[in-house]
């Protein structure tokens, strides 16, 4: 009876530390934090000396010129800059030749720290399962950290979609500007 509880509880020891292990075979050293581009960016050195841009899987922050936006860029320099950093690579290049990645300074997620932080939005279209960041983002808007002091933040795909139409509106503008000048000399 006895061999039997001490042989389950040993079964049970061995599952556990081979569920962690596999839980952490999916990272890899990276090398030294050495550029941040905004708060979910970064730029890391490699052993090879090599220059890899990263972007944080299933986050978004803000603009550098939205609201929290150098604010996420602070807060991600102070948990990374300088820093040697592991990653878990999620695709190995996005459409802007971008590895993307959950980063990892010792056992923290930094992507995960950042939603908990309240600078950064879990993102749906990058991490279509990724209940994690969700949870943090939700403890995030209840105790009104970060841009969640805010009431109603924009998300940042939001932002982007309007300066966007602005840089549109603007180019027509000039463009009907130029065309009334054009009609003007030519009268």
């Amino acid at each position: 009876m006895k061999t039997n509880v001490l042989r389950r509880f040993f079964i049970c020891l061995f599952l556990s530390v081979a569920i962690s292990a596999c839980a952490k075979s999916g990272r890899e050293p990276l090398g030294k934090v050495v550029s941040v581009y905004d708060g979910d960016t970064i730029t890391v050195l490699n052993a090879r000396k090599e220059q890899v841009k990263i972007r944080f899987y299933g986050i978004d922050a803000p603009e550098l010129r939205q609201a929290y936006g150098a604010v996420a860029k602070k807060t991600l320099s102070d948990l990374v800059f300088q820093k040697e950093v592991s990653v878990e690579i999620l695709v190995p290049k996005d459409k802007y030749g971008r590895v993307v990645a959950k980063i990892f300074v010792g056992e923290l997620c930094i992507n995960e720290e950042m939603v908990r932080l309240g600078l950064a939005w879990s993102y749906q279209d990058a991490a279509k399962s990724t209940h994690e960041f969700e949870t943090f983002q939700k403890e995030a808007r209840m105790k009104g950290r970060g841009l969640w002091a805010d009431g109603k933040p924009v998300p940042p795909w939001q932002y982007r979609q309007l300066e966007e139409e602005k840089r549109i509106l603007k180019r027509i503008k000039d463009r009907e500007k130029k065309e009334k000048e054009a009609q003007v000399i030519e009268k």
